[in-house]
């Protein structure tokens, strides 16, 4: 009699055990798949966004039109942001050669801190004083 209920607790308690561990395991293995998965989603996000803003940047020397340098953490600044549509309709129409859809010029004022914004259309019609018409 001793023997079969010593038995009957062991197989219990192995039940219990392994039971305990299948839900470790249910929970664990979602959780580090998650976490794996943002880490590496994260990082590929990262590492495309690294790569578009080097390639947005180039450096380029001061313009002889000026005599010093500006300073832009000291000095009111404008910026021309040209957004352009590379797809490829427009590159089997086109070839390489594309044209910016918009044009954003951003002025930077520091006395005032405060970020303008001029959005010019691209088929914009102005009048150029050096040319005739």
């Amino acid at each position: 009699m001793k023997m079969s209920s010593e038995l009957e607790q062991n197989t219990r308690s192995n039940k219990k055990r392994s039971k305990r561990r299948s839900i470790k395991w249910f929970i664990l293995i979602p959780f580090f798949l998650l976490i794996f998965g943002g880490v590496g989603y994260g990082s590929l996000i990262y590492n495309k966004a690294k790569a578009v803003v080097s390639d947005a940047y180039a450096q380029i020397d001061k313009s002889s039109k000026r005599d010093k340098e500006v300073e832009p953490l000291k000095d009111n600044i404008s910026i021309l942001i040209m957004g352009v549509d590379g797809s490829e309709m427009r590159k089997s129409q086109y070839g390489e050669a594309v044209r910016t859809d918009a044009l954003l010029l951003a002025t930077i004022n520091k006395d005032d801190k405060s970020v303008k914004l001029v959005s010019i259309p691209r088929d914009s019609r102005v009048y150029i004083p050096s040319r005739k018409k």
